[in-house]
């Protein structure tokens, strides 16, 4: 997607399929999101375009949208965050918006996407603020109450938005203090050492094929940590490497390197086994 709304679909030549290119016709503010085989993308004009792979085009119009970051999605749901000093949420489920007239509403200012878990047969919606204010919503909750235990007040102040394995949300405050929450209200932490988070990085991944998500954290230094789900070090970890990893197997060994780009710039990717 090109920042003027110009959207390809491409083969493994790099070549256009089908009848794209398409023209959206507007400017884009924020990068595309994946949702199952669609693509959600988000123009400055606040409209929200659902591109399907027949070049076939759901546009849903919210005049007051303001995205500042991508959507966040989870099988056929997707969630965006609308930047305010009285921020909004709003949560779709396939071409539909469920919340369009009443969304979610924020208490405060926050940075990023929200995160979804699916917990019990429900999506949660899980966001916290900058003051360290953590939310978690039902996303089919018609008044704006939220499970039992939330908002929930987290030390620090939170540049970097939560993400959602499928048990806990993770948290990362700008003095480096990894949070893990879980719907029940438990909070573990630990402290990623001689380092500050104001520009942090936080994903997720089965690293050790268990079914059980680590997550890896990048905070403001040239390191990259990776934790099981206990918030235990994981082997050979830390890494050299700044911002979000990705795992792909580069050398046909058929474990996952991790691949990084490193403050002066080197492309590395490390054995984690």
């Amino acid at each position: 997607v090109s920042s003027h709304g110009i959207v390809s679909l491409l083969n493994a030549n790099l070549e256009n399929v089908g009848k794209f290119p398409l023209m959206l016709g507007e400017p884009v503010s924020v990068r595309p999101c994946a949702v199952n085989e669609n693509l959600v993308v988000i123009s400055e004009k606040g409209s929200v375009f659902i591109v399907k792979p027949d070049a076939s085009v759901v546009t849903i119009e919210i005049p007051s949208l303001s995205a500042k970051s991508e959507a966040v999605s989870l099988g056929n749901s997707f969630a965006i965050y609308s930047k305010g000093f009285l921020g909004q949420i709003y949560y779709f489920e396939g071409d539909k918006c469920l919340n369009l007239e009443e969304p979610i509403e924020i208490p405060g200012i926050a940075f990023g996407k929200p995160a979804l878990m699916k917990a019990n047969g429900k999506i949660c919606i899980g966001f916290i603020t900058q003051a360290g204010e953590m939310n978690v919503w039902r996303s089919d909750s018609k008044d704006g109450s939220q499970l039992d235990g939330f908002p929930m007040r987290l030390g620090g102040i939170f540049m970097t938005n939560v993400v959602a394995s499928e048990k806990y949300f993770y948290a990362l405050s700008n003095d480096a203090l990894l949070y893990r929450i879980s719907l029940e209200g438990s909070v573990l932490t630990v402290q990623i050492p001689n380092s500050t988070a104001k520009e942090g990085y936080l994903c997720l991944r089965d690293s050790e094929h268990n079914g059980k998500m680590s997550v890896f954290v990048c905070a403001d230094a040239n390191v990259i940590y990776g934790f099981n789900e206990s918030l235990e070090l994981l082997s050979g970890y830390p890494l050299t490497g700044f911002g979000k990893p990705v795992f792909a197997d580069v050398n046909g060994d058929k474990v996952g390197e991790c691949i990084a780009i490193t403050i002066d710039r080197k492309l590395v990717a490390w054995k984690t086994r």
